[in-house]
């Protein structure tokens, strides 16, 4: 039960709208049972009247409209209830959403290279579903099944204490039952979930690389696997319908039974004329209620082993740790460096579960120095990356930034002064002037268009329809490669960073679209520290200062003349990449 006391914890800043829901509903349950002891003066009214012992029409008249009035009172009652349930439902899940998604916001980097993103959204539908239903069951029955179950006895009990004392021993056995029942199918649902995470992470990641799934013919092999997953998943689904409709036939029953024979006791005392006509409806119509608080109790003890086992990883998310805090408001936006100075000093990093990436890796880069990270796959060029950004902290060492400690600094402080130029194209589905303006909602047209042209990127813009209100479709979609990199190159020349970062930005480019790209860097890298990671040499010839990553060392440092006169794995990836060029050329004939 641990995971519905924190959904009562979660939902208390709304006690007050709670308190007023349960005000109506009791009122309701009140009301509705009142009916039944207006249906008994009515009948015995009328009983009266007929066996010619008394009797008033007026007095008839007055209890069939105070009946009738009371129904009209009990719709109304139901509607405005209602309401308020839908307006605490609404504020509710709006402001789960924006906990849950706050706390995702402030996950490591780390979470994300295990998780994948259609799991995470699942665990959040999931979650913010089971939380609502169970609420919404909590608001609407247990206050009235309690409330019901309690008067229903008091009312039998006046009349008959043997009939109050049979009905009063079925809840708990009724209870117990329901109990057993839904522990079961809690039980199920926490082994059918993780499937149910699998099959649509991987269905979302079908759609986003459905190229790839096509170019590969591996169609039947994607709708097997859904349709396998949602077998096992149907298993499941199977067993805990088999399972709760037997028992509830057995529980159903058994209620059954016991309300026979109470019934049939009922009818002996009318027949004896320990009761009126009217008591004996009265007590029928009370003994049938009874059977609405008992389901409403079995249906409760289902929503809560269903909150149970559907906010296992909604709250497993909600307790990792989260290490990136951030102001709403974006108080820090503001703070940007005139000049920046990093320094990394004997920096050593590791992986979770992973051998050492970096080992003692010590440089300074200088204000408006442009310098080159090289290396082969997997040295360590990206982890470098990825602790100037802050993504990760330092195993051991020190970074400096303008002399002052990153653990002394905030995240968005350090990256607000880095714009960053991914290889992966890291566009919306929105416009161009959105993914432009990307962090800086305040920016006009007239400053979007500025930064296109310096990016080389506003002749192809301005040869659209909407020209910057032109949609660019789920991650660019609608551009070519060259036109994605340079609109990432206008988002971070608006950025106005006094730190740039280029992440392999020309890599997947061809030698056209690389020109133009180059064009739009060449604009951006100016008076700016830059740091370039790059596969093709001919892009960082100019750079001030190249740093050679061997095996998580820098095994060499120093401009590009120096470095290709030296042996070493600068000079031999160099070499490799002129003779390759070398024998492109002879085999056109262009040599």
């Amino acid at each position: 039960m641990k995971n519905i006391g924190r959904i009562i914890t979660l939902s208390k800043q709304f006690n007050s709208w709670f308190l007023l829901s349960s005000i109506l509903i009791m009122f309701g349950v009140l009301l509705n049972l009142a009916l039944p002891i207006f249906f008994k003066l009515i009948v015995d009214q009328i009983s009266l009247q007929v066996s010619g012992k008394g009797g008033q029409i007026n007095t008839l008249l007055l209890y069939t409209a105070l009946f009738f009035v009371t129904g009209v009172v009990i719709n109304l009652s139901t509607s405005i209830s209602n309401r308020v349930g839908d307006h605490i439902s609404g504020k509710l899940r709006a402001y789960w959403t924006e906990t849950f998604y706050y706390k995702i916001l402030t996950l490591p980097q780390s979470y994300y290279d295990s998780e994948m993103s259609g799991k995470i959204i699942n665990q959040l539908t999931r979650g913010l579903f089971t939380m609502q239903a169970f609420i919404n069951t909590a608001t609407n029955f247990i206050i009235p099944a309690m409330l019901q179950g309690l008067v229903t006895i008091i009312f039998l009990s006046y009349y008959s204490w043997q009939i109050g004392l049979i009905v009063f021993a079925i809840f708990p056995i009724y209870i117990l039952i329901s109990y057993y029942s839904t522990k079961q199918w809690g039980k199920i649902i926490q082994l059918e979930n993780p499937i149910e995470d699998k099959l649509r992470s991987r269905m979302s990641e079908v759609i986003s690389n459905i190229k790839l799934v096509k170019s590969f013919i591996t169609e039947p092999i994607e709708f097997n696997f859904v349709k396998g997953s949602l077998k096992q998943i149907n298993g499941y689904y199977a067993k805990r319908s088999k399972q709760f409709h037997i028992i509830d036939f057995v529980r159903e029953l058994s209620l059954t039974i016991v309300i026979a024979v109470v019934t049939l006791l009922i009818f002996k005392g009318t027949f004896e004329k320990r009761y009126t006509l009217g008591e004996m409806v009265l007590l029928l119509q009370l003994l049938n209620q009874a059977r609405w608080p008992l389901f409403g109790m079995s249906f409760i003890l289902a929503r809560i082993q269903e909150a149970e086992a559907g906010t296992k990883e909604f709250f497993e998310i909600m307790d990792t740790q989260g290490s990136e805090s951030f102001e709403t408001k974006e108080k820090y936006s503001s703070k940007k460096f005139t000049k920046t100075n990093l320094e990394f000093k004997n920096v050593a990093f590791t992986y979770e579960k992973s051998h050492p990436v970096l080992k003692n890796v010590t440089f300074t880069l200088h204000n408006k120095e442009k310098a080159a990270l090289v290396g082969h796959s997997g040295a360590g060029k990206s982890t470098i990356v990825n602790l100037i950004l802050k993504f990760y902290n330092v195993t051991k060492g020190e970074i400096k930034l303008n002399n002052e400690s990153y653990k002394k600094m905030s995240h968005q402080v350090i990256r607000n002064n880095i714009s960053l130029v991914f290889q992966e194209n890291e566009l919306f589905s929105t416009t161009v002037k959105e993914n432009v303006a990307y962090g800086n909602p305040t920016t006009t047209d007239k400053q979007v268009i500025e930064a296109l042209k310096l990016a080389n990127a506003w002749d192809f813009v301005s040869g659209f329809e909407k020209g910057i209100e032109t949609e660019v479709g789920e991650r660019g979609v609608r551009l070519s490669g060259g036109q994605k990199q340079r609109i990432q190159i206008a988002r971070a020349i608006l950025k106005n960073s006094p730190i740039l970062i280029l992440d392999e930005a020309t890599s997947s480019l061809d030698s056209k679209s690389e020109m133009e790209v180059q064009k739009g860097l060449e604009n951006l890298m100016k008076d700016r520290l830059t740091i370039i990671i790059a596969h093709r040499f001919s892009t960082i010839q100019n750079v001030d200062t190249i740093l050679v990553i061997e095996d998580g060392k820098i095994s060499q440092q120093g401009n590009p003349k120096e470095l290709s006169t030296k042996p070493g794995v600068y000079k031999d990836l160099l070499t490799y990449q002129i003779q390759g060029n070398e024998k492109l050329l002879k085999q056109f004939g262009l040599h």
